[in-house]
């Protein structure tokens, strides 16, 4: 609520016994939503939404919906993100 340089939450999810996982991150700074992967110690973006404001100092409401190989994002319950990975991409 008070952060200067950073202010942002998120959702890890798809955490694998070797550390990789799979997480969804809205910044209130920045007015944006990423899905970010982290493979290995890495992070990569996977899906950038730019236009996704979320006031500063105000509480918000994330939200993270999985089904088969389909992720979805809602901020403060508006559909913000909306990734379908490959068929043949790595289990979720």
């Amino acid at each position: 609520m008070e952060g200067r340089i950073d202010q942002g939450a998120g959702i890890l999810f798809n955490l694998k016994p070797n550390g990789d996982y799979l997480t969804v991150r809205a910044n209130a700074l920045e007015n944006n939503l990423v899905l970010w992967q982290f493979v290995r110690g890495k992070r990569s973006s996977v899906k950038w939404v730019r236009d996704a404001p979320a006031a500063t100092r105000q509480w918000h409401g994330l939200k993270l919906v999985v089904r088969d190989k389909k992720v979805e994002s809602y901020l403060d319950d508006k559909l913000k993100l909306n990734h379908a990975y490959p068929v043949n991409a790595f289990t979720l």
